[in-house]
């Protein structure tokens, strides 16, 4: 009797886990929608034999609003729909260049990062220390942000002092000597403090390799990018040209971070053709006075003219899960004749946590799907429209991923 008792609990278990299907994912979406934790989503999983799932769910903005370049249409979410990633540009794409020219010898995590941007880096007590690790680690030593922030009076970009400020590359040569003028808030290598000006400072080394390697050409800049710089890119060391590495990080990640995989909607500064399909974010009442669609939100990103190391990248949930897919099944068996990207022992150099005992983070990567199940998530929101105040984002991600979870384990 017992152990027929047993059988039927074990047999009823393995329903249970069984009977948790897609559907179950729908509804936490739809739940999270409805209790306006953001307007709308899409979410994709996917494991070795591609997508297991992929959905869109609610509109560009609430109901009764309409979006600014759609005026009176409330588009719905799609599988197309294009989202400003934020802070995933510093892992998807410049943590993906650096991984690439780690890989191919341009560069070294242990080097100074004086070796790539010269000994006028170090005008602060303690930057001659830091290392290219130690950027990707966030222990640098840097503050969260700039200060004063490149929108800030103080920080004098002319264009901070009009109504709707564009977004151009008027204070492009301002943002690179900030970058070289901001001190430190203690010694690199100390204390882990997640900045936003260590991927900054990512851009000027991978854009300054790629110019000194000709990895990529003067042809290959965005005009709009290069218009207020000095021209002597073939010079390294030509302090006049040197701000213009923020255009070869541009150029290189579109021709080897991008172009590689096929992305035809993933990079910075969206066409015009793209901007009225991409998800619009907040309403910002304090800089640009208007609601932002198709421009990045991160107002940093925004000033340097919308190419930045640690924001401004746009995608789609579709192409997001080609990249994450590449990444998690990098393994020659998972590509028997791969084009040269990222091979498997890079990748998992730059997945695995450094130090546990010192912060979850990896080289760039905090955490890269789920090596164990090989599936990855990847969960797109505008949250922030209206305001960045809604946080109800925190318990709607971990509900996806929880009910995402029960259904890969019970099938």
């Amino acid at each position: 009797m017992k152990l027929a008792f047993q059988l039927f609990l074990a047999a009823f278990l393995v329903a249970s886990v069984r009977c948790t299907s897609w559907d179950d994912v729908d509804n936490v979406l739809s739940a999270a929608v409805a209790d306006k934790a953001f307007p709308g989503c899409v979410a994709v999983v996917g494991g070795e034999k591609g997508i297991l799932y992929s959905k869109a769910f609610g509109n560009f903005v609430f109901p009764g609003d309409s979006a600014p370049l759609t005026p009176g249409v409330n588009p719905p979410m799609t599988l197309d729909t294009i989202f400003d990633i934020a802070s995933l540009s510093k892992v998807a794409i410049t943590t993906t260049a650096t991984a690439q020219l780690y890989e191919a010898g341009y560069i070294n995590l242990d080097d100074p990062v004086t070796s790539y941007l010269g000994s006028s880096y170090a005008s602060h007590p303690g930057k001659d220390r830091i290392t290219i690790r130690n950027l990707m680690l966030h222990n640098a030593g840097y503050p969260p942000d700039p200060t004063p922030g490149f929108i800030a009076k103080e920080f004098g970009c002319p264009a901070t002092s009009q109504e709707h400020p564009p977004q151009d590359f008027t204070c492009q040569v301002k943002v690179y000597q900030a970058i070289y003028d901001q001190d430190l808030v203690r010694m690199p290598g100390v204390e882990y403090d997640y900045s936003d000006l260590s991927m900054m400072t990512m851009m000027y080394v991978i854009g300054r390799t790629a110019r000194q390697y000709n990895l990529v050409g003067g042809d290959d800049l965005l005009p709009e990018c290069v218009a207020r710089t000095a021209r002597a890119w073939h010079d390294p060391n030509a302090s006049p040209s040197r701000p213009v590495d923020q255009c070869f990080f541009e150029a290189y990640v579109r021709l080897h971070v991008v172009a590689p995989l096929g992305l035809k909607h993933t990079g910075y500064l969206p066409s015009l053709v793209d901007r009225p399909n991409c998800a619009p974010t907040e309403n910002d009442t304090y800089y640009r006075h208007e609601v932002v669609q198709g421009a990045v939100h991160d107002e940093n990103a925004y000033a340097s003219g919308g190419i930045q190391g640690h924001a401004a990248v746009f995608t789609t949930a579709m192409e997001a899960a080609t990249l994450m897919h590449r990444l998690l099944f990098a393994a020659p068996r998972y590509n028997p004749q791969p084009a040269r990207y990222l091979n498997e022992t890079t990748v998992k150099y730059f997945t695995t946590v450094a130090d546990p005992t010192f912060s979850s983070r990896a080289l760039g990567w905090d955490l890269c799907g789920d090596p164990d199940r090989m599936i990855y998530t990847v969960f797109f929101t505008n949250r922030v429209y209206p305001t960045r105040q809604n946080m109800k984002i925190a318990k709607a991600r971990t509900a996806f991923n929880t009910a995402v979870q029960k259904v890969v384990d019970g099938q």
